[in-house]
């Protein structure tokens, strides 16, 4: 083989490998979409739905009731209680603390069940008497979809014990997810009111 033929040849491999390589990173991504996307709903999810098709989502604790929607072009915004329940108003979200809102709340859309225990009557998970409820909002926006209990910290102090409501079913997700709700309250109540104008 002439030296000419050799580089071809090594250009040729060359090129091959390339193209394997291309090949190989697109199937390794199409793959991982398609999991994340399988996993977003599975069992092993909190979460009824993935989080681009949840429409709302309302936190209750310390008797107050924090509710986080989205607008007509899907940014977050944090829309407070109102005193009539005919008024209406339309919201304008503020883009910097929309995002922090989308960050903080797939963060919840994330959360993955690790234990599931059965609710007795002497409720040792503290889910009777929540420190704080969760109502997901996917399409209707006045019925919730799903409706979660949080109760006590786990005895590792890495758990919390969340009771799904239409169940008997007791899980545990990461204390942190609730630490980061409990972050986001803070940081929505410590800006000053949404911009509200009445409709015509």
């Amino acid at each position: 083989m002439t030296a000419t033929n050799r580089g071809r040849s090594k250009v040729v491999w060359s090129v091959l490998a390339v193209l394997l390589v291309i090949v190989a990173t697109l199937e390794i991504r199409d793959w991982a979409s398609r999991s994340d996307a399988e996993e977003a709903t599975g069992p092993s999810m909190l979460m009824p739905a993935p989080m681009e098709e949840i429409s709302a989502i309302e936190i209750a604790v310390d008797g107050n009731l924090h509710r986080f929607s989205r607008d007509e072009n899907n940014a977050w915004f944090y829309h407070g209680i109102h005193a009539g329940p005919q008024e209406v108003h339309e919201h304008v979200p503020d883009p910097v603390m929309s995002e922090k809102i989308a960050k903080f709340l797939a963060g919840l859309g994330r959360a993955r069940i690790e234990r599931r225990f059965e609710l007795t009557d002497d409720d040792p998970f503290g889910v009777t008497k929540p420190e704080m409820i969760i109502l997901v909002y996917v399409s209707d926006p006045v019925k919730p979809t799903k409706r979660y209990s949080v109760g006590d910290l786990a005895p590792d102090d890495l758990s919390r014990y969340v009771h799904i409501a239409g169940g008997s079913e007791v899980v545990s997700i990461p204390d942190y997810q609730i630490q980061n709700l409990l972050n986001l309250i803070e940081a929505v109540t410590a800006q000053p009111p949404p911009a509200a104008a009445s409709a015509s």
